[in-house]
């Protein structure tokens, strides 16, 4: 018996995007929609949706910066220890960090 070969659907076209987005807008219900799309199935549709409306809720941070902070500290007290460490991973790869030394602690704790 020779094996199905799976159907790949084709990517959505911009154009079909920007019928998708004023169909939501509208409130057109899916199973309506199907009769605009050509081999687009309720579900495919549906999906599609979905992932454009999280796109757009997600857009307002392509223009901000963003960033992963970790620290290292001595005390797990709010109100006492000292940082030993930090990095922070930018959005796009950057990476900053710093570390204590113990000069500087030894400093720190001579001020103090």
């Amino acid at each position: 018996m020779p094996k199905s070969k799976k159907k790949v659907a084709p990517e959505w076209s911009d154009a079909e995007i920007e019928l998708l987005k004023m169909l939501d807008k509208k409130g057109v219900r899916y199973a309506d929609r199907v009769k605009y799309f050509t081999g687009r199935t309720q579900d495919a549709i549906r999906n599609k949706t979905w992932e454009v409306r999280q796109m757009e809720a997600n857009s307002w941070l392509e223009d901000q910066r963003v960033g992963f902070l970790d620290i290292e500290t001595t005390n797990l007290k709010a109100n006492f220890g000292v940082m030993l460490s930090w990095c922070l991973k930018l959005r796009g790869g950057k990476i900053l960090e710093d570390c204590v030394t113990r000069k500087e602690m030894i400093d720190r704790e001579l001020l103090d």
